[in-house]
């Protein structure tokens, strides 16, 4: 593996998207159907964001790709919505 430094800036940024997990929707732990299991929520406009917001957290680290994990992630975005 280079040593990221001495590329140039396109490149690294590349190389790090690439390196992100995960990088889809289809990739996270937790599915739409279980977030509206979870939250008894029917679907809605409410879903794509959350789902967008479950993907960066993951990805960045945030928050670790597991069911369990996720759940929480959710549970606690919800109860920071209701407050």
């Amino acid at each position: 593996m280079p040593d990221v430094d001495r590329l140039p800036a396109p490149v690294q940024l590349r190389q790090w998207l690439n390196e992100l997990y995960p990088a889809t929707l289809k990739e996270l732990a937790l599915g739409g159907g279980e977030v509206q299991q979870l939250l008894e929520r029917r679907p809605g406009p409410w879903m794509k964001p959350l789902l967008q917001r479950l993907l960066f957290a993951a990805a960045l680290g945030r928050v670790q790709n597991t069911k369990e994990a996720l759940a929480a992630y959710v549970l606690s975005c919800e109860a920071e919505e209701l407050s």
